[in-house]
């Protein structure tokens, strides 16, 4: 499950967590593995098959020398900067982690860059999936108690009812 990486599968396991079925922090460990394990292998993919930038498929969408010497530039340059970018958005994800592979930046400031936001989105996804269930859990028992106060209350409020009604006319003769 672990290299099944993503916020949803993240926040599903946050789910089953706080169901009961797994441990919490064995998820966020897990999640963070998979994350950042995903990350280096894109990584490794993009950096032993460099040549993936000059492929048909990124010349037919615009990427030609020029842009790769540029590429390769702002990412030597910017590479925290370019990690962010990567990771946050959903749609340069592994492709843009090949990229930077690609252009062989510095491993060390790829994986710090991609440890600390993975574990950062991972957590908020994983409690995200935690805390919600324990909210509505805790939502479901205040709402059953409230129908059970509610309940209390018309069979008290009944009940006092139907004795003022038996009793009244005894009450009012001594009175």
């Amino acid at each position: 499950v672990a290299f099944i990486e993503g916020p949803f599968i993240t926040l599903a396991g946050g789910i089953a967590a706080a169901l009961g079925y797994y441990d919490i922090l064995i998820i966020l460990g897990l999640a963070i593995i998979g994350d950042v394990g995903g990350d280096a292998l894109y990584y490794a993919i993009g950096s032993y098959n460099n040549k993936i930038l000059k492929s048909k498929f990124f010349r037919l969408i615009g990427i030609n020398d020029t842009k790769i010497s540029k590429i390769e530039t702002l990412v030597h340059g910017h590479i925290r900067k370019a990690v962010l970018l990567v990771k946050l958005s959903p749609v340069l994800g592994p492709v843009g982690q090949i990229v930077i592979g690609t252009t062989r930046a510095d491993f060390t400031k790829f994986f710090t860059t991609s440890f600390v936001l993975g574990t950062i989105k991972t957590s908020f996804f994983a409690l995200l999936g935690f805390y919600s269930v324990k909210t509505y859990i805790n939502i479901d028992k205040t709402i059953a108690n409230t129908q059970y106060s509610i309940l209390g209350i018309l069979i008290f409020s009944t009940l006092i009812y139907f004795l003022y009604k038996r009793f009244k006319t005894l009450i009012l003769k001594k009175i």
